[in-house]
């Protein structure tokens, strides 16, 4: 989309929203290829309480794919909903998109608003910050939520009520649900919270899930090695992985390769045969 379609696009949704003088347009925050993202503020009193949410509105180009995938995405967050690392799609009362019928222009998702940006940001941020080695306590956490990610995409929690649970095996036969883009920029971190598992670490959070499909029974452990795979990559446990590509860019402009694992954990990956060096 270039700028001036773009700019058509933020003045008219930010038209619809000011319909409403609860909600307040913040802009839009990202754009792609197949979409753009915009951040939304929502002002609720409850007895006399003024209580400040945001939330994420996704709306897809004007082609028969971006939509396409739109509608993808949209049946596959439907049947993910409750999983506590999948971002979530949400229910705003009355709001001016839905009410005044604004997918008869643009297709549209609105979901929950992740704070802290992609990991493909934070590791970069890190690095500017002069962090060379990420400790593994954050790494092996930062795993567990991807791998919790990838449960609830093989066992999907098709909540209702806004109820959300940490993935985990079932005891029901798992779906061959592979998400299919996964990688450092369809990664968010989210907030910390009280639990055990997210006091240390924000949640991190599964998003974009657009070119997502899935396989018949009988090529479970092919949906099974696709997903990992892909968490491989941002884990350094393949040599095409996040450590590689980060430090091409790195060396790209003249820094110093990132080391993400301490040794005792390099060397468990080394003989296993998962890492590219």
């Amino acid at each position: 989309m270039d700028a001036a379609n773009l700019q058509r696009l933020v003045d008219e949704i930010k038209t619809y929203f000011s319909r409403d003088s609860r909600f307040y347009y913040r802009g839009h925050i990202a754009s792609g290829r197949f979409g753009v993202a915009h951040r939304v503020q929502y002002r609720q009193n409850e007895n006399g309480f003024i209580y400040v949410t945001d939330f994420l509105v996704k709306t897809a180009h004007k082609n028969s794919e971006a939509e396409g995938d739109m509608e993808n995405e949209k049946a596959y967050l439907k049947r993910l909903r409750g999983g506590a690392h999948i971002v979530q799609l949400i229910d705003v009362p009355d709001d001016p998109l839905t009410k005044y019928k604004f997918e008869e222009q643009w297709k549209f998702l609105i979901l929950e608003w992740v704070p802290n940006g992609t990991l493909c940001e934070f590791i970069f941020k890190a690095r500017n910050f002069g962090c060379s080695q990420l400790p593994n306590r954050l790494l092996w956490r930062f795993f567990l939520c991807l791998i919790s990610g990838l449960c609830g995409l093989a066992w999907p929690r098709n909540r209702q009520g806004g109820r959300v649970e940490i993935e985990t095996p079932m005891p029901w036969e798992q779906e061959g649900n592979v998400h299919n883009d996964l990688h450092t920029g369809n990664v968010l971190l989210g907030d910390f919270d009280d639990s055990r598992e997210h006091g240390f670490t924000p949640v991190l959070k599964i998003i974009d899930f657009g070119k997502s499909f899935r396989v018949e029974e009988e090529d479970l452990l092919v949906a099974n090695e696709a997903n990992l795979w892909d968490v491989g990559h941002m884990t350094k446990l393949k040599q095409a992985g996040l450590l590689s590509r980060f430090n091409t860019a790195a060396n790209r402009y003249g820094r110093e390769p990132i080391q993400f694992f301490h040794a005792p954990v390099e060397g468990l990956f080394r003989s296993h045969g998962l890492t590219n060096s």
